[in-house]
């Protein structure tokens, strides 16, 4: 799989920030029917959420090491059609809640050529963590600006 090595950065969406991230489909990422495999929708999706970190100036490994983690308590997601092999995607993530220990993001994969075809969308509550795996606050770069 190889990411674009641009992305758009977080642009206002109301109150929220959105994030666009574009990546295309290999073969690596299909069924041998040349369709992607469903779970690699959720593995794209979480590259678009660390690629946001990034872009915010945040380096996941160095939150590890200052025992912030981040795990997933819910996701729900809605398959609508099937991308397939060399398919330009563009990953549009939004969070639409957040609270003190954790955030909603609502995301969506669709066609970067024709953004009008959907493939999935989902929202995923991310908890942030301990080492312990205790919750715990978000880091405060994470809660200026809903971000």
């Amino acid at each position: 799989m190889m990411e674009s090595k641009t992305v758009t950065g977080a642009a206002e969406l109301g109150q929220m920030k959105t994030f666009t991230f574009n990546l295309q489909v290999y073969s690596e990422d299909t069924d041998t029917f040349g369709i992607v495999h469903h779970a690699n929708y959720i593995k794209f999706m979480e590259r678009a959420r660390l690629a946001w970190l990034w872009n915010l100036g945040l380096r996941i490994d160095h939150l590890f090491s200052e025992g912030i983690f981040f795990v997933i308590k819910k996701i729900e997601i809605k398959y609508l059609s099937a991308a397939r092999l060399y398919d330009e995607l563009e990953i549009i993530s939004t969070v639409i809640s957040m609270r003190r220990v954790s955030k909603v993001y609502l995301q969506i994969i669709r066609s970067k050529v024709d953004p009008s075809t959907e493939y999935c969308r989902a929202t995923i509550e991310v908890v942030c963590v301990n080492n312990k795996l205790r919750p715990q606050a978000m880091p405060p770069e994470l809660l200026e600006n809903r971000q």
